[in-house]
C-alpha cells in the first residue's frame, strides 16, 4: 500500500486546513501509543498467567478501556484520511466531473449527521455516567472518563467532517472531490 499525502501535512496550506493537519498528526501520535498500551497490557497478562501462573489485576481493563478509546479516537483520524467503510458502487454510475464533487458532499452530509446525532446520545451518556460516580471493577478508574474518549472522537469527527465539507465549496475539484490527494488504484490524484 502506498502513502497517502493524506499522511503529510500540507505546508502553506489555509489556516483551517494547517489545524486540521496538526490535530491528525497528535491524533496519530496518540493512537499509536494507546495501541502500544493495549498490546504491552496483553502481552504482560498472557505472560504473566502462562508463565508466572499469576495474574496481573487491572491489565485487562487497560487492554480494554485503551481499546475503547483508540476506536472512537480513530473517527477523525479517518475521516481525515477518507478511509471509512464506505459504499462508493454509485460514484462508478454517476458522470464524472462536478457530479462527483455533489456525492462526495451528500456523502460528507450523512457523515455529519451521524456524527451529530452520535455525539448528541455520547454526550448525554456521559453527563449520565458523571452523576453515578461509577468506576471500573479492579483499577477503579471513573468510567466517566472512558465515554469521555467515545464523545470527544465524536466531536472531533464533526469538526474534521465539516472542514471537508468547506473544503469541497471552497476548492471543488472533479478529480479529487473530497480536496485530499490520495493515491487510488495506484495512480495518483489531484
Amino acid at each position: 500500500m502506498q502513502p497517502t499525502s493524506a499522511d503529510q501535512p500540507s505546508a502553506g496550506g489555509p489556516p483551517r486546513r494547517a489545524l486540521l493537519d496538526h490535530a491528525y498528526t497528535v491524533l496519530k501520535v496518540l493512537l499509536t501509543a494507546m495501541f502500544t498500551g493495549v498490546v504491552v497490557a496483553a502481552i504482560l497478562q498472557v505472560f504473566a498467567r502462562y508463565v508466572l501462573q499469576t495474574s496481573i489485576p487491572g491489565t485487562e481493563e487497560v487492554a480494554r478501556y485503551l481499546m475503547v478509546a483508540c476506536t472512537f479516537l480513530a473517527i477523525p483520524v479517518l475521516a481525515r484520511s477518507r478511509n471509512q467503510i464506505a459504499v462508493d458502487a454509485l460514484a462508478h454510475y454517476l458522470p464524472k466531473g462536478m457530479t462527483q464533487v455533489w456525492l462526495a458532499r451528500l456523502i460528507l452530509l450523512v457523515e455529519l449527521m451521524f456524527l451529530v446525532i452520535f455525539s448528541y446520545y455520547t454526550i448525554s451518556f456521559v453527563q449520565e455516567l458523571a452523576g453515578t460516580g461509577q468506576a471500573s471493577v479492579s483499577l477503579q478508574i471513573p468510567l466517566f472518563w472512558v465515554v469521555c474518549t467515545m464523545a470527544a472522537g465524536a466531536v472531533l469527527g464533526i469538526v474534521t467532517t465539516l472542514l471537508l465539507i468547506i473544503d469541497t465549496f471552497i476548492r471543488p475539484d472533479p478529480r479529487n472531490p473530497y480536496g485530499l490527494t490520495t493515491v487510488e488504484h495506484g495512480q495518483p490524484q489531484g
